[in-house]
C-alpha cells in the first residue's frame, strides 16, 4: 500500500516537472520572438528615419522636382529602401519597404521651411 502511494506521488511529481519544462520552453520561445520582432522594428524605424531625414535635408525647389513617387531610394549602406510620395504640396508620405513596413506622413511648414512628422503607422499587408 505504501509502495503504491509512493509510486503515485513520484508519478505526480514527474508530471509536474514535465509541465514546468514545457512551460519554460514556451516562455523561452516567446521571449526570443519578442526580441526578434523588437530588433526588426528598430531596424525598420531607423530606415524610415533615414528616408525622412533625406527628404528633410532637401531644399524646397529640390522637393518640387521630386516625382510623385520615388521608388527604392537608397539611404544607407545596408540597402534600406523606401517610397516617398507627395500627397499634396504640404504633405509627404514616406514608407519603408524592407523588413517590417512602416509609413509616416510629414507636413512641410512653409513658415520656417521645415518638415514635421504628423503621424506614423505600421502597414499590414
Amino acid at each position: 500500500m505504501i509502495l503504491l502511494w509512493v509510486m503515485s506521488l513520484v508519478n505526480a511529481l514527474s508530471w509536474a516537472i514535465v509541465q514546468l519544462e514545457s512551460s519554460l520552453a514556451l516562455e523561452i520561445r516567446t521571449q526570443a520572438l519578442v526580441q526578434r520582432s523588437l530588433d526588426q522594428f528598430q531596424r525598420t524605424e531607423e530606415a524610415l528615419l533615414n528616408c525622412e531625414m533625406h527628404l528633410m535635408n532637401q531644399t524646397r525647389p529640390e522637393i518640387q522636382e521630386i516625382d510623385l513617387v520615388i521608388d527604392k531610394v537608397n539611404h544607407t549602406a545596408q540597402g534600406s529602401h523606401c517610397h516617398i510620395r507627395m500627397i499634396s504640396p504640404a504633405f509627404y508620405e514616406v514608407q519603408s519597404i524592407q523588413g517590417m513596413h512602416l509609413r509616416s506622413v510629414l507636413m512641410y511648414q512653409a513658415k520656417n521651411h521645415r518638415f514635421k512628422r504628423i503621424s506614423w503607422q505600421r502597414v499590414y499587408e
